[in-house]
């Protein structure tokens, strides 16, 4: 009995190769991480003054997340950079609803309205 497999013609194609190598690990950008979590945690906070305070440390460290992004591949890039962006969105709202506390604790209509209802506070009634 024959080889049949010595009547069939060699393959035009090579074999199919393996699956490579695997992909070289980039690393993880903490500094980018903290910028992402510190800016979406500034956005809700940004009611109170805490919010301003977080959104400022979400841009700096989106800021230095991004430079080390660009030494890292672009690893954590876009974290960054919503870190910085959503840092931004949390102060600004801080610092408008602090402005508008001020702004409204300063009218002069607010001060004659929490001085009456100290005095009716006060007075006794019955």
């Amino acid at each position: 009995m024959a080889d049949e497999r010595s009547n069939v013609p060699p393959s035009a194609e090579p074999p199919p190769g393996g699956y490579g190598h695997a992909p070289a690990n980039r690393g993880t950008n903490g500094v980018a991480i903290g910028a992402l979590v510190l800016g979406l945690l500034s956005v809700p906070l940004g009611l109170f003054v805490i919010g301003g305070l977080l959104g400022l440390l979400a841009i700096i460290l989106g800021f230095v997340g991004v430079k080390k992004a660009n030494q890292m591949a672009g690893s954590g890039k876009g974290m960054a950079i919503t870190g910085i962006v959503s840092g931004l969105l949390g102060l600004a709202l801080a610092v408008a609803i602090t402005l508008f506390g001020v702004a409204l604790f300063n009218n002069p209509e607010v001060q004659r309205e929490i001085q009456r209802q100290q005095e009716l506070q006060e007075t006794p009634t019955g």
